[in-house]
């Protein structure tokens, strides 16, 4: 978490970011220390720091959702891609109405992996990160 903050440069950031996404049991430390990345000026940073989130929170989809409400209206494509492939690995979230305005993205990457999201949440509700991001790629 100290070397989330003392980071300047976006790579070290996007680099510690996901790093503390994948640290089991987080905590709120972890939670505060990202959460104001998501508003970086870097796209890169802002991404890693929503698929951080995602990690952090994908038992708590109460405190998920205005994350990912906030990262799929971001400008990036590569950021919402990366949102909804958060959105996409958290355990009971309503995917649903998160993800279907973006059924009409205006980039083609994000409506491929919405579309292949909503037929596997549809057809198996017990989806594992793994399984989407594979058939999402």
């Amino acid at each position: 978490v100290a070397a989330l903050a003392a980071a300047q440069h976006p790579q070290d950031q996007v680099e510690l970011l996901i790093r503390l996404g994948r640290r089991a049991g987080g905590g709120d430390d972890a939670f505060y220390a990202v959460r104001p990345f998501a508003t970086a000026e870097d796209p890169n940073v802002r991404a890693a720091a929503y698929q951080s989130l995602g990690r952090l929170l994908e038992r708590d989809p109460r405190r998920l959702e205005p994350h990912v409400r906030w990262g799929i209206a971001d400008a990036n494509p590569h950021v919402r891609r990366r949102v909804v492939l958060a959105a996409a690995a958290a355990r009971g979230l309503d995917l649903r109405p998160l993800l279907e305005p973006l059924t009409g993205d205006p980039d083609p990457q994000v409506r491929r992996i919405v579309h292949r999201i909503l037929r596997t949440a549809h057809q198996d509700p017990q989806r594992t990160e793994a399984g989407i991001v594979q058939r999402a790629s």
